[in-house]
C-alpha cells in the first residue's frame, strides 16, 4: 500500500516527537503504546480508561481561570513557533506583553 500521513503529519511529528521517532511510526508504520507516547512526548498525559473526558475539562477549568486576551496571544506564539525565527517571535511576544 503506498501512503503516507497528509494534513501535516510528516512536517508535525518530527517537530514534536523528534526525526528518530518520526521516521520508525512513519517509514516503518511503528505504533507506540500510552507510556511509550508519553516518554517521547506524543502526548502530555496518560489518563486510565475512562477517565480521559474527566483529565480534559480539568485542564479545560485551569485554561479558562486565565485571561482570554492572553491565551490567545500565547496560542498564536506557540503555534507561530514552528514556522517562524525565535528573533521575530521575540518581537512579537514583547509586543503582545506590553499590550497585556
Amino acid at each position: 500500500m503506498e501512503l503516507l500521513p497528509c494534513a501535516g503529519g510528516t512536517q508535525n511529528l518530527p517537530w514534536l516527537v523528534g526525526e528518530g521517532w518520526a521516521k520508525r511510526m512513519i517509514l516503518c508504520g511503528e505504533r507506540v503504546d500510552a507510556d511509550t507516547a508519553l516518554r517521547i512526548g506524543l502526548v502530555e498525559e496518560v489518563t486510565t480508561k475512562g477517565e480521559g473526558l474527566q483529565a480534559a475539562q480539568d485542564l479545560a477549568k485551569k485554561v479558562a481561570k486565565q485571561s482570554p486576551v492572553a491565551i490567545n496571544y500565547s496560542k498564536a506564539l506557540i503555534q507561530a513557533a514552528r514556522n517562524t525565527p525565535p528573533a521575530q517571535n521575540l518581537i512579537h511576544e514583547r509586543e503582545a506583553f506590553v499590550k497585556l
